[in-house]
């Protein structure tokens, strides 16, 4: 349900252009996980092929107009989750974009970008609490992780 309210309030937006994955992870590579200028993830964004006005409109959202430095996470996941209808689609982002190339991702890797997913849907729609609760104790101890393998974790097993 939210993932779908945005994916709709953004195609309503004019001058939004949903990034493609391959354009969020190419400035996921370069601008890791450490706090950035908004200035310079819009400029790395607008290199590695996001829009710049797509850029602008997301960083003149209330969660990050206020501050100088943004944590490059947020605002990928906040991207990708621009283009999706679920949040099936929504994990297969994650793993698009801060996956690694034969396709696995860390497991405390892949709780910190699901806690980033969580926290957008703020009203639990898709996300419980006790889902984000479940994800964070249960994948933290895993090897690394495959976009099958969580679809098939029993923690998801309501949620897909």
């Amino acid at each position: 349900m939210y993932f779908s309210n945005l994916a709709a309030a953004t195609k309503a937006l004019k001058h939004f252009e949903a990034p493609s994955a391959q354009a969020l992870r190419a400035v996921s590579l370069v601008v890791k996980k450490e706090p950035i200028a908004k200035e310079r993830l819009a400029e790395v964004a607008e290199q590695c092929g996001v829009s710049k006005k797509t850029m602008a409109k997301v960083l003149s959202m209330d969660r990050f107009a206020e501050n100088d430095l943004v944590l490059p996470r947020e605002v990928l996941v906040l991207l990708l989750t621009m283009a999706g209808a679920n949040i099936k689609d929504a994990l297969a982002g994650l793993f698009a974009v801060f996956g690694e190339d034969d396709g696995y991702m860390e497991a405390d890797e892949f709780v910190e970008v699901f806690d980033c997913l969580a926290f957008l849907d703020s009203e639990g729609v898709d996300i419980p609490e006790a889902l984000r609760q479940e994800v964070a104790a249960s994948f933290r101890e895993l090897p690394p992780v495959t976009l099958g393998s969580v679809y098939q974790h029993p923690a998801f097993a309501d949620a897909l």
